[in-house]
């Protein structure tokens, strides 16, 4: 019998929460997939657990390789999926019951390379409600849902989302990416696909809120750039030009609002001229097509950045006096 799905597990140090997650897709009313679980060199007994888990469901297929990350685990769960369709799953997120039919029978039915569900935040044993505020019709051509993951209107993680298998194993994660990875692999998904996207309200995901998680930590400042150029370098320009200025001007917002990141003068040195206007900046720093974006932007991004460091400046002083 043909595989209907693939379910990719990369799992890290997630013995916490590892049995949850595997019980409630096992439990799952819907039972043609394989489900494919990477442990990317677990320190703790996550593979202890997970050998278990493979011996007693066939369906299991385990594979073990030294740390490397998600991204890398992802890609060889692809590399060595089969199903018609592929599910991402994080080790300490969970499935309510009936998700997996739900998204199959949807996804049949509707006819298109890429479904995105909703899913439910959950920090500690408090549940918050939707993740997604849809707004959208039940579908989107994929320009427009290109352009509002490029304005941040819409979280790029791959949960809760059902890929068509055929597309989803041309690509693969970028591995050299600090942060973005999954928003490059959506963006790459699409501009294969170039189908209309389907939304649905159903709940068919728990993401886990862990403060400790990679996902939620904080980033390099920088981690920005390499994942801006890479996505300039698929897209149009002619079409999406001003999301595209929109986003590598917005990236600038977030961390020095956001994730509260004060800059050292190494990273200045790189980053104002990225922002500053009219300054001819060595070629060296970045592709031209990408600087020649990033400058249309630099007004407001330099002034938001020069208001921020403004502002901290005044606080650290105020603090001093405060002591005296």
């Amino acid at each position: 019998m043909t595989t209907k799905l693939s379910i990719i597990i990369p799992v890290y140090n997630a013995e916490i929460y590892l049995n949850e997650c595997i019980d409630s897709i096992l439990s799952q009313s819907f039972d043609n997939f394989e489900l494919i679980i990477v442990n990317d060199g677990s320190t703790d007994h996550s593979k202890e657990i997970l050998e278990k888990y493979a011996k007693s469901d066939g369906r299991i297929k385990l594979l073990n390789k030294k740390n490397s990350g998600a991204s890398s685990a992802r890609n060889l769960g692809l590399q060595q999926s089969c199903g018609e369709w592929i599910v991402f799953v994080d080790s300490d997120d969970y499935l309510p019951e009936g998700a997996l039919s739900n998204m199959v029978q949807k996804g049949d039915k509707k006819n298109v390379d890429l479904s995105i569900f909703n899913a439910e935040k959950l920090i500690q044993t408090t549940t918050l409600g939707p993740i997604y505020k849809f707004t959208h019709l039940q579908y989107e051509t994929y320009q427009e849902v290109i352009r509002e993951i490029l304005r941040g209107t819409m979280l790029t993680g791959p949960f809760s989302k059902l890929f068509r298998g055929v597309i989803a194993r041309k690509i693969r994660f970028n591995e050299d990416l600090v942060i973005g990875e999954d928003l490059y692999y959506i963006l790459n998904f699409l501009q294969i696909s170039q189908q209309d996207v389907y939304f649905d309200h159903t709940i068919v995901y728990v993401y886990r809120y862990v403060e400790t998680s990679i996902t939620n930590s904080k980033k390099n400042l920088l981690s920005y750039w390499p994942l801006d150029k890479k996505i300039v370098n698929i897209l149009s320009e002619k079409e999406y030009g001003q999301d595209l200025r929109t986003m590598i001007a917005g990236n600038l917002m977030w961390c020095c609002f956001f994730l509260h990141q004060r800059p050292s003068k190494e990273d200045l040195k790189l980053l104002l001229p990225y922002y500053r206007r009219g300054v001819d900046i060595p070629k060296s720093y970045a592709e031209y097509k990408y600087l020649q974006l990033a400058s249309k932007s630099a007004f407001i991004a330099t002034l938001y950045f020069y208001a921020i460091c403004l502002f901290r400046w005044i606080k650290t002083l105020k603090g001093k006096f405060v002591d005296v």
